[in-house]
């Protein structure tokens, strides 16, 4: 029971903060819940019958019987924007005033002394500005000055639409930002007629946030905040609070595992470098090797089989093995297979293990026995995809069909326009290798692969190890937000053709339907901020919406069809088409106009409604799906917030767009290792998007497709080079801009590649001392500015160097 869910809370985090005002509003599937500590059978862990712990003190308690103001030493905070009163036995926290700034009543000082504590608070809600406003519960509130808003804080918050997929949320409130670190669904939306009880247990740094008994939140916080006060706070409604309660907590809450395993790596100081995974042999010595994966096959023992057919241990053992270094890539034949693993996922935690097979049907399988684990679609045994754009778009379909965020190509595949083609459109790419020196090593690391399936990993590690800080072996793509609305009105064709020619990789735009059944362009719900008219969209008919035009240019408002007839012959533009309305027809009718127009292989979706996601699983499984979220988990320890994300990632085979917000170099490191892959936005400064650039981030997308322009990305040189001994290695190189410009230059940067060594030139200067044959990476050190800069690297060159 308590890892189910474990797994079901790791599955819901992470959709919005609580500020946002696009809040999703889809409700999802609930677990069997416990009920709360002390209330009935579940209690947590048990208390030892030589062990028994006093009765827990009541701290605090009130019900506001009989009062006609606030009870003594309570605080009313002094910028709220609502109201704060108490009428006929109840508290009314009015914050309808403001539908994203709090009003909020703090409990007497004193609370601010309490530590381990249990509140029980009885609620319902009366009013609501819509049903994604909230109200909630402070905690652990650091002291603050009379009457102001403390800081830090944590709290339980709960929308009136409590089933959406982020209807109730952990969050730290410090510096007047939100740190939404987990949200969860409640089985139902929250009922004016009927009362609730809110229920927070805080026990040194663990939290249990329970609604109706429900545990929704299971989790750990900041060690560096153990004790605070207590308060009541609402956004965009009326909060009615008919008793609180603050009980002692003396029974420890059990620790529980949700970190991801500690992967080693090459050490590389390039960004976002790929993950390097062991296919295991009877020659692998398997302890002295640092790859990050270990490739076995599993069979229906869970037995883990090496590629001569030895057996090395049973699953369990692995996992349980508390030294693990690694995340095992398992290749599964069978349903029988599924079937076991499906008979331990209670008892052993499959969350960072990775499933793959060629096929399709088996993997779906997968995703629905374990969830939690991640699938792979493995071709790298297969010959029969070639290089066409036909076959590229079979191998994205048949990934994306197959429930699977990766793929692995065969060798004759990897290359870099292939796996540039691939990733365009959302997927990760790794590649199995049977490179046996470094030179051909270095030829498939420059193809920018995601990761490397190898039997031979200290010659990728080695190659690695010598690439200097911020290599870039994969071009962030730029996604043009809306267009390019810096410069053109937002969501117009005359916009997303701007952004294309500054260079965008792809064209984000919003999509809503008419009365009639049309996909138009529009990113609200109603016309109001961006056109000369108002109105809801999805009320108007197809002329209604062509009729209106944009307030600041007086462009017309485009329909889906326009943008797929404009970019058709446009192959190196991609729609990242955000499902923005929760309308059922809407992806039935995208199906149709890609059909209609042929843009089959120019198309993914993004979308805050998990619904909507859902939908495309079932109508469009062929197409990519990307989990927008308002939020990057960020607590103390990057491998719990990792796992977090892998619980999205893999429940919805989807990448993960969270706004930029957390983003760290090394969280995303550690993602990489699991496949994820980051489409953040909305870049709007300059400074950031560098920043995330040279941390070799997956795609970009901003407001400013003009940022990126100029920049380098692309390298090609000579393959082969002559000189005498003595003579300076020269290496003229053609350089290539995001908007196609084709600039020249010598190769800046050079790893010389020599025996078993590899060794970084800082110059282009390098010369021999004796004649033969040698291999040399070139390479192009870009300066954006004078903070930012990365290096590109392009195939390796063979120098001959003869007698002088």
């Amino acid at each position: 029971m308590k890892y189910s869910i474990l797994a079901l809370s790791i599955i819901s985090v992470l959709t919005l903060t609580a500020c946002n005002d696009n809040d999703s509003d889809q409700s999802s599937n609930q677990p069997e819940v416990p009920t709360v500590p002390g209330e009935g059978t579940d209690s947590g862990e048990a208390v030892p019958e030589d062990e028994v712990l006093p009765k827990p003190k009541q701290l605090f308690a009130e019900n506001f019987e009989n009062l006609t103001a606030l009870p003594a030493g309570w605080k009313v905070i002094e910028n709220n924007p609502g109201t704060v009163q108490v009428r006929d036995g109840s508290l009314y926290i009015d914050g309808r005033n403001h539908s994203t700034q709090m009003t909020t009543v703090m409990l007497p000082e004193h609370t601010q002394q309490y530590t381990d504590y249990r509140v029980d608070v009885e609620f319902t809600y009366l009013n609501a500005n819509n049903s994604g406003r909230w109200g909630s519960v402070i905690y652990r509130a650091n002291a603050a000055q009379a009457n102001t808003t403390p800081n830090p804080y944590y709290q339980f918050a709960i929308r009136s639409a409590a089933t959406a997929n982020n209807g109730t949320e952990f969050a730290l409130r410090e510096n007047n930002q939100w740190n939404v670190m987990e949200a969860a669904p409640y089985t139902e939306d929250i009922d004016p007629k009927r009362t609730y009880t809110a229920t927070v247990i805080v026990q040194g740094n663990r939290v249990r946030q329970y609604l109706n008994g429900a545990l929704l939140h299971d989790v750990e916080m900041s060690t560096q905040q153990l004790q605070g006060g207590i308060g009541l706070s609402t956004a965009g409604l009326e909060m009615r609070v008919d008793s609180i309660k603050v009980t002692e907590q003396l029974e420890k809450l059990p620790s529980i595992n949700n970190a991801a395993v500690n992967v080693q790596d090459s050490g590389t100081q390039a960004s976002i470098a790929p993950t390097i995974i062991q296919t295991v042999t009877n020659k692998t010595n398997l302890y002295a090797d640092r790859a990050s994966q270990w490739a076995f096959t599993l069979d229906a023992e869970l037995n883990l089989i090496d590629q001569n057919g030895q057996k090395h241990s049973r699953l369990q053992q692995f996992l349980a093995d508390t030294q693990r270094r690694t995340i095992p890539l398992l290749t599964i034949k069978d349903e029988a297979t599924l079937n076991a693993l499906a008979a331990i996922a209670e008892t052993s935690d499959l969350t960072d293990i990775s499933l793959g097979s060629d096929n399709e049907e088996l993997l779906r399988k997968a995703h629905g026995l374990v969830p939690s684990a991640r699938t792979v679609l493995d071709l790298s045994q297969s010959s029969q995809w070639g290089s066409s754009r036909e076959d590229l778009q079979a191998i994205v379909f048949k990934t994306n069909r197959s429930f699977a965020r990766i793929v692995i190509l065969p060798e004759h595949l990897i290359n870099k326009p292939n796996v540039a083609y691939l990733q365009q459109r959302l997927l990760t790419v790794w590649g199995q290798s049977q490179a046996n020196n470094m030179q051909a090593a270095a030829q498939v690391l420059v193809a920018g692969l995601n990761g490397v399936l190898t039997e031979q990993s200290h010659l990728y590690n080695t190659v690695l190890a010598a690439m200097p800080h911020a290599t870039l072996l994969r071009k962030p793509l730029v996604v043009g937000h809306r267009g390019v609305p810096s410069l053109e009105d937002e969501n117009t064709l005359e916009g997303a053709k701007k952004s294309v020619e500054l260079g965008a990789d792809a064209v984000e735009n919003d999509i809503y339907i008419t009365k009639d059944n049309h996909l138009v362009i529009m990113h609200d719900a109603t016309v109001d901020r961006t056109t000369t008219s108002k109105g809801l969209i999805e009320e108007m008919t197809l002329a209604e919406v062509k009729a209106l035009k944009t307030k600041d240019k007086g462009y017309s408002v485009p329909t889906m069809a326009e943008f797929f007839q404009t970019f058709k012959n446009n192959k190196n533009v991609v729609h990242f088409i955000e499902i923005k309305s929760s309308n059922e027809k809407i992806v039935p009718q995208l199906k149709k106009e890609i059909e209609q127009y042929g843009i089959q292989d120019q198309v993914v979706t993004i979308s805050f409604d998990t619904a909507q996601i859902k939908r495309m699983k079932n109508i469009l499984p062929q197409y990519s799906t990307g989990f927008l979220t308002g939020n990057v988990p960020k607590t103390d320890n990057i491998l719990k917030d990792v796992k977090k994300l892998m619980g999205v990632t893999q429940s919805y085979a989807s990448t993960f767009n969270p706004s930029f917000g957390n983003l760290r170099p090394a969280l995303l490191e550690s993602a990489k290792h699991r496949g994820l892959t980051f489409w953040p936005w909305t870049y709007r400064d300059a400074d950031s998007f560098k920043r995330h650039y040279v941390a070799g981030v997956n795609g970009l997308t901003t407001d400013y497709s003009q940022f990126a322009s100029n920049y380098v990305v692309d390298l090609k040189t000579a393959t082969t080079a002559n000189l005498k001994v003595g003579q300076a290695l020269r290496l003229p190189s053609t350089l290539t801009t995001q908007t196609g410009q084709q600039l020249q230059a010598d190769a800046n940067q050079l790893i010389v590649l020599s025996g078993q060594q590899a060794s970084h030139r800082n110059s282009g200067t390098i010369s021999y001392k004796t004649a033969g044959t040698a291999y040399v990476i070139p390479g192009y050190k870009y300066n954006i500015d004078g903070q930012y800069a990365y290096t590109i690297f392009t195939q390796p060159v063979k120098v001959t160097v003869t007698a002088p």
